[in-house]
């Protein structure tokens, strides 16, 4: 049912009966086999609505080609029109607002509705991994967005979508945008166990201080949580280390202002953090925006600032 977003879109023109009508036709071509015909001819009338002005018709055109071209499993059709619907959205200037989020995840469930045989849905979840990314762009508040780094309901779907296709690390970078920590923390414990058990506290640890250099100092103690207790859901175990009792103390001094404990910490346990050389570069950003003192610059820290901005802010 059509809230007050829905009423505004079907009153720009994208649900009327000559509209309708026209859709109902191309969508019985797709059915017959005509994929490429289709395909050109959604893109003439998406050019025509836009040439009368008419964005939201044509957002609802590719919306519904998309759908109807990838459940009838024309994947490289159906993700080129979901590519231009988020193209339109920028174009035409769209806010994001729930209905058009809405539309979004329509397509994005088309995508994972396509069946086949594993290298087809593989390469799908692939599509719809870079049809998810370029919708998060236009979600972030410096395009059309509310959130600063994307909205996270479709940064959620794009790191499950990453681990079907098998893409963790990629997974990993958009859960710490997701607002999920519990979800966040089940994918750690289940990605540590490709690893060497040794060094499970790695996986933790990386996602604790990712997210506090987030300045997210609220999922961080979700996810410690979160982490020990599907572990023992599991029947797992991980060794107290020192690198997890840094992790412990840190989150406890983060909770006050604490500069000298936190240089204390980082000094003491500096061979332990030294494990991943990525953690120096997540503790010189927690320290600038916890406690507002500027770290020395050092090599990575341009990759660290493309990877924590991710999707932009």
């Amino acid at each position: 049912e059509l809230g007050d977003d829905g009423r505004r879109w079907r009153a720009m023109g994208a649900f009327d009966g000559a509209a309708g009508a026209r859709t109902a036709r191309l969508e019985q071509s797709v059915a017959d086999g005509d994929a490429y015909g289709a395909l050109q001819t959604y893109k003439t009338f998406h050019a025509r609505s836009l040439k009368k002005g008419d964005v939201h018709a044509a957002v609802d055109l590719l919306r519904s080609g998309s759908v109807a071209l990838l459940k009838h499993g024309n994947l490289t059709a159906g993700a080129e029109l979901a590519l231009m619907l988020v193209d339109t959205l920028n174009d035409g200037k769209v806010e994001q607002d729930d209905e058009v989020k809405a539309i979004l995840l329509q397509v994005a469930d088309a995508f994972e509705a396509l069946q086949g045989e594993k290298a087809v849905v593989a390469e799908a979840a692939k599509s719809e991994a870079r049809y998810l990314r370029a919708a998060i762009s236009w979600s972030t508040l410096k395009n059309f967005g509310q959130h600063p780094r994307g909205d996270p309901d479709l940064h959620l779907r794009r790191a499950r979508t990453l681990i079907r296709a098998g893409s963790l690390a990629d997974a990993s970078a958009n859960y710490l945008h997701a607002g999920k920590p519990a979800e966040f923390a089940a994918f750690l414990v289940q990605w540590s166990q490709l690893g060497y058990r040794g060094e499970r506290d790695l996986f933790l640890a990386r996602g604790v201080l990712q997210l506090l250099a987030l300045e997210n100092l609220k999922d961080a103690n979700e996810l410690h949580a979160a982490f020990y207790e599907t572990l023992k859901s599991k029947g797992l175990s991980m060794q107290a280390s020192p690198l997890t009792n840094f992790v412990s103390f840190l989150l406890r001094t983060l909770e006050r202002d604490a500069f000298p404990l936190f240089q204390m910490l980082c000094q003491k346990y500096s061979a332990s953090t030294s494990r991943d050389p990525s953690f120096q570069q997540y503790l010189d950003r927690i320290q600038e925006v916890f406690f507002k003192v500027k770290p020395q610059k050092r090599g990575m820290q341009a990759m660290l600032e493309n990877m924590l901005g991710m999707f932009g802010g």
